[in-house]
Parts: C-alpha cells; structure tokens; sequence
C-alpha cells in the first residue's frame, strides 16, 4: 500500500533485504524498537522504508530519500487530528503543532496527485456518503470517487469501440451538504437507481489471429 517513486538500486535492495532476515520487529515497538510502525502494512514494505528511510539511512545521503506531501500524494482525505488516549488531549498525526496541522481534506482536488481509496471507501463499494465524518471529507471524498468513475467509464468506452466518448468528460454534479451525495456521478455504475450494486466492467473478449 502506499505511494513510493523509487529508482532501482541493488544495494538498497541488498540492505532491505538484510532488514528482513535481521527480523528487527515486535509487534509492541515495530521495526527497531523505535515505533516505526502501528499502521497497516508496519510489518512489510511500509513499516520496513519508514524505518529505512527514516532512521538507518538519513535523508542527507545519497541514499536518502525525500518524504513527499500526503495531501497531494497518496491522498486518503484522512483526519489528522487524533486523541491521546491517556492524555485526552488532542495532537496532530504528523508531530507537529495542532496550529501547524495541515489538514488533506480541505486540498483543492484539482492540486492532488494520486488517490488513496481507503477512508473514502472503495468505489466498488458504492458508497452512498460519508458526510458523517464531516462535510469536507465528505466534499473530497467525492470529488474522487467521482473522477475514480469518470475514468473507468473511459476505459469502458474505449472497450466498447467507443474512442471519442472515451474523451468526452462527464457531467458530474456532487451535493457535498447532503446527506446522501447525488447519483449522477456514479455514471450508473452502481446501478441505475443507485442500489449500490457494482455494476463489473465489460471485459472484451481477446481478438484472434486468422
């Protein structure tokens, strides 16, 4: 899972892979013993480069690498603002000070790199709304589900023999304040009444050779 750029290097991979047999991980303390984990994926290749990454190498090196912006990169439209457990007391998920504490949910879609489907639900799932965790991530949310369907009705055209809708952007009208977001930007592909039954792609059947 995640979002990784990597330019291939066998004695990084060597050293990764020395990580592994080295097994340096418990489930209380992760990788190192240093809390290089508590996520999904800590035990394999996200828990493993955070460590890496951010403590066995340092960033100054030639091995370095660079952490990238999560609200345009990889963006899950998650809310960083946690709650101490023991403490009760409010801290943001990325260490820095609560008026510091950027917030992915209110980033311009249009500014977004690459999309993370996880809060927001997959859209296979069909998911009707998630106004419930608040407006702006119910607005973000939206806008990429919305786009997610818009590129799939592409390829569907596309494999439909359909080359010039396939470029024709679709009209998609979102009600972010609503407690159920409108149809129309699931093109119909969660059913036409909107049922929330996926609706699979039409997979073309393979040309043969005569």
């Amino acid at each position: 899972g995640g979002f990784i750029v990597v330019r291939p290097s066998l004695d990084i991979y060597q050293e990764l892979r020395q990580q592994v047999l080295i097994g340096n991980f418990t489930e209380r303390d992760a990788w190192g013993d240093l809390g290089f984990g508590g996520f999904y994926g800590d035990q394999t290749i996200q828990g493993l480069w955070t460590y890496y990454y951010g403590h066995l190498i340092s960033s100054n090196s030639s091995g370095g690498g660079v952490e990238l912006n999560r609200c345009y990169y990889n963006q899950m439209a998650d809310n960083p603002i946690e709650v101490h457990p023991n403490t009760n007391k409010s801290y943001c998920r990325t260490g820095v000070k609560l008026d510091e504490c950027e917030d992915c949910r209110d980033t311009n879609f249009q500014d977004v790199y690459s999309i993370h489907f996880t809060v927001c639900g997959k859209p296979w799932w069909c998911p009707r709304s998630v106004v419930q965790r608040g407006e702006n991530q119910n607005s973000i949310c939206g806008a990429f589900l919305a786009r997610w369907y818009e590129v799939r009705q592409s390829l569907q055209s596309v494999w439909d023999g359909n080359r010039t809708t396939a470029n024709t952007p679709y009209n998609i009208t979102m009600n972010y304040t609503s407690n159920e977001w409108s149809l129309s930007y699931r093109q119909g592909i969660c059913g036409q009444d909107g049922n929330g039954v996926y609706i699979p792609l039409r997979i073309p059947s393979p040309s043969r050779k005569t």
